[in-house]
């Protein structure tokens, strides 16, 4: 029974000596291999790597791209530029006069207008002689119309001459005769604009100034404003003022007009 337990005892111990003998013959990377259970964390790593790749994008550098405004209708309305129409065609120079009481490319919408009259007045103690009216106006294009009153004439956008100025004498009833003009003498006349006018209003005020400075060398005047007060640069600023609201006034009536 003990040399049984011997042998097992010997046998066992000359097992474990092979199997250490051979286990240092082979390389320490085959020999942990078997025994080394390998790591999950690469997959995960890359299961991960996939996940974040597929719901996120590399970051980029932000650049700004200019682009137009979106704009609504009534914004375009109020973009688009005041062109009232003319709805009756000149055929003849002959018409255009009854043309620009009706259809003026100036023509305010809801009949917004503006009057600006000026007065030439004879020097102190003095009077205007017709026959010196009638030198002067001609001498600047006027011509005394069928009314009474001259009239100084401009080309509208279509080449058209129609009335821009009048001129009519001071004391009642304000007309002129050519058979009696030598025969006049008046204290003063007066230049008056009506806007809206056959050209832009701006360019007909700065025609009424003019004319006005050219009438009053011409007839050895004083050129005054309304209240027949003398002309100075702070008088025709106001009336600048006057024009340009006008102006205003007709463009924001034209747009009110076209909205839906």
């Amino acid at each position: 029974m003990d040399l049984r337990v011997s042998l097992l005892i010997i046998g066992g111990l000359i097992i474990l000596a092979i199997y250490l003998i051979s286990r240092r013959n082979v390389p320490s990377e085959e020999r942990h291999a078997s025994y080394t259970r390998p790591s999950l964390w690469p997959q995960w790593r890359e299961k991960l790597r996939s996940l974040f790749s597929s719901n996120a994008t590399p970051a980029q550098e932000e650049s700004y791209t200019p682009t137009a405004p979106v704009l609504d209708h009534a914004e375009l309305d109020q973009l688009e530029e005041i062109i009232p129409a003319r709805n009756t065609a000149v055929v003849s120079e002959e018409e255009a006069p009854v043309i620009v009481e009706l259809g003026s490319e100036q023509i305010a919408p809801a009949g917004e207008q503006l009057f600006i009259p000026l007065t030439l007045l004879a020097k102190a103690d003095e009077e205007i002689a017709g026959d010196t009216i009638g030198n002067a106006t001609e001498a600047i294009g006027m011509v005394l119309k069928e009314d009474g009153i001259y009239r100084y004439e401009v080309k509208d956008s279509q080449g058209y001459r129609q009335v821009l100025l009048g001129l009519a004498n001071i004391l009642e009833p304000g007309t002129f005769d050519t058979s009696t003009l030598s025969q006049v003498s008046t204290p003063g006349l007066v230049l008056y604009l009506h806007l809206p006018a056959p050209i832009e209003a701006r360019e007909a005020f700065n025609t009424l100034i003019d004319v006005g400075y050219k009438l009053e060398e011409l007839l050895d005047a004083e050129l005054c404003d309304e209240s027949r007060s003398v002309l100075t640069k702070q008088t025709i600023g106001h009336l600048k003022e006057k024009v340009e609201a006008f102006r205003f006034k007709q463009k924001m009536t034209s747009l009110q007009r076209r909205r839906p």
